[in-house]
């Protein structure tokens, strides 16, 4: 369901641009604009530890005086880094785990470990970067209990705020050819992919789409409640 690296990038592998290129437009968005905060909207920003590491020591050097977060992958990010970020000033790191389900997450080629999430929220909290888990409802394979796991895993998560979502076959991802390919699709009136209110799939042996869409609007204030305890 995800549009970055499937539809954006066509399956290319991850590339960075020099820390020179990156440096000069930030320093230009501060002159121009003001700027006091930056986002990184880069799904794998921790994708190389390496460049994760040298841009750190570009940020502190450079002395900017700015706040930034990024978006990256838990899986792939570890303590030194998470530690050399909060020196360098990242104040927000957001990071998908969609499921709460071993054999969902295994459907979706999604490798997670459940630990390693812990791990990564607590040193973020540690470190005072707030942190955000995305997580979706009615993925492949995905039943009622699925999902209560897949929201009991958020409640239990240390973070700082979550967003849930419906699992929507956007055009071009390999999920939407295969249901394409099965004829699962309700309708293909593009209004209906917003991933916020409805269910495109048709009903399967699993779960109904009215399920879904009623799991998931009660998602947000279950969490809520489950963290104002």
């Amino acid at each position: 369901f995800c549009l970055w690296v499937q539809v954006m990038y066509k399956d290319g592998g991850h590339r960075t641009f020099p820390l020179e290129h990156i440096f000069n437009e930030i320093e230009d968005s501060i002159e121009r604009f003001g700027i006091k905060a930056i986002y990184f909207d880069d799904d794998i920003f921790t994708g190389n530890k390496k460049f994760v590491l040298e841009f750190c020591e570009e940020m502190k050097k450079k002395g900017l005086g700015i706040e930034w977060s990024v978006m990256g992958d838990a899986m792939i990010t570890d303590e030194e880094m998470i530690n050399a970020m909060a020196d360098a000033g990242c104040v927000g790191f957001k990071f998908g785990v969609e499921s709460g389900n071993k054999e969902v997450l295994k459907n979706i080629q999604k490798p997670i470990n459940f630990d390693k999430v812990k791990r990564v929220a607590a040193t973020c909290a540690k470190r005072g970067i707030k942190s955000h888990a995305t997580f979706s409802f009615g993925l492949s394979g995905d039943t009622m209990e699925s999902m209560e796991e897949t929201m009991k895993f958020a409640c239990e998560l240390d973070v700082d705020s979550v967003q849930f979502s419906i699992s929507t076959p956007f055009p071009g991802t390999r999920y939407y050819k295969k249901l394409k390919e099965k004829d699962m699709l309700l309708t293909e009136n593009w209004n209906a992919f917003d991933g916020g209110n409805t269910s495109v799939v048709k009903d399967n042996t699993n779960l109904t789409h009215k399920e879904i869409e009623d799991f998931y609007k009660k998602a947000g204030s279950r969490w809520l409640k489950y963290k104002l305890k």
